[in-house]
């Protein structure tokens, strides 16, 4: 099929879908009352229509390429993270030690720290629960050690799950926000429940004390 013939295909597709919305009892009335206004005012309804039109083009685009960015910049930050954690790995000279993420009670600490500037009240705040795992592991070499955790917050707003994220993102140097899960309050829908998911990476630390093999 060369490019006449797309052409046409694409022309005959688009003329039946006009046809099916111009039989529409709803773009019927729009068109009656479209036509009831004096031109001044239909002027700028298609002004308004045409701009309408060229924001969405060019809003659509443009909020996948902000999120794009925005995933490439986490996957980048994380790979750096774990490059340096599996590079310490095979590094003898290099303490395991200096490459240890928070444990469970410490991320929890630190959490509360954080849920408390963002004055969130006890009542909000779920429990902390252990998460095997939370990085997938084509992410997370089997020489680091993850240690997962996940909560829940009740009754945020938009501004709140925000900055609490961003908080969490940047808990500690060797701990990711790995997971947000966002819900509707189902009281009240302005409000939100949102389960946090976070994964501390630590080396394992090397056991100095057992007795070295001798050489043959």
């Amino acid at each position: 099929m060369n490019f006449s013939d797309l052409k046409e295909k694409f022309i005959e597709i688009f003329q039946q879908f006009a046809s099916r919305v111009q039989e529409n009892s709803l773009y019927i009335q729009l068109m009656e009352r479209y036509r009831n206004f004096n031109p001044l005012m239909q002027k700028l309804i298609v002004i308004s229509l045409v701009f309408f039109v060229l924001f969405a083009v060019y809003l659509i685009p443009d909020s996948f390429v902000s999120s794009s960015v925005t995933y490439e910049e986490s996957f980048q930050v994380n790979r750096r993270l774990v490059r340096d954690l599996f590079r310490t790995a095979r590094n003898p000279m290099i303490r395991a030690d200096q490459f240890k993420g928070p444990d469970f009670d410490e991320m929890k600490s630190l959490i509360e720290a954080q849920m408390m500037g963002a004055q969130i009240i006890e009542s909000q705040k779920g429990a902390f629960l252990p998460v095997n795992k939370p990085l997938p592991s084509k992410l997370v070499p089997g020489a680091i050690q993850q240690t997962g955790l996940s909560f829940e917050v009740k009754k945020l707003n938009l501004t709140q799950i925000v900055q609490l994220s961003q908080k969490l993102s940047s808990l500690h140097p060797n701990t990711k926000l790995s997971g947000v899960d966002i819900q509707a309050d189902k009281e009240d829908p302005h409000y939100f429940q949102v389960k946090f998911t976070m994964s501390s990476l630590s080396l394992p630390m090397k056991d100095d004390s057992a007795p070295m093999k001798k050489k043959r």
